[in-house]
């Protein structure tokens, strides 16, 4: 990544492996902060929208990484979906407010 070029990459990883595999997963991003959210523990849509907004308005310049947690045991299919959504939509915001301010931030 350029570091005088805004970056906001949006990755969906679908996987069954154990929570456990996280922190060894994570090793190769050791370079930027990172933000984990435990989709059942959230307990309306709002909250969920506040941590989104939290993570992409943050004054924060340096490069981070949000991590939201799907269980298919906790969570419905149509949760999973619509949480899905908000983030390409949040997302989607962030990409269009930093083409505007020309800001160079990083989200993952």
């Amino acid at each position: 990544f350029s570091p005088h070029v805004s970056h906001a990459v949006l990755c969906l990883l679908l996987t069954h492996s154990p929570i456990s595999h996280l922190d060894e997963a994570l090793q190769e991003f050791s370079h930027c902060s990172h933000v984990t959210l435990q989709l059942g523990e959230l307990t309306s849509e709002r909250q969920l929208q506040s941590n989104l907004q939290n993570f992409y308005q943050s004054e924060d310049e340096a490069e981070r990484l949000l991590i939201i947690q799907c269980d298919p045991i906790a969570c419905t299919g149509s949760l999973i979906h619509h949480a899905h959504y908000e983030c390409i939509k949040h997302h989607a915001q962030f990409e269009y407010e930093c083409k505007i301010k020309s800001t160079p931030k990083q989200r993952h």
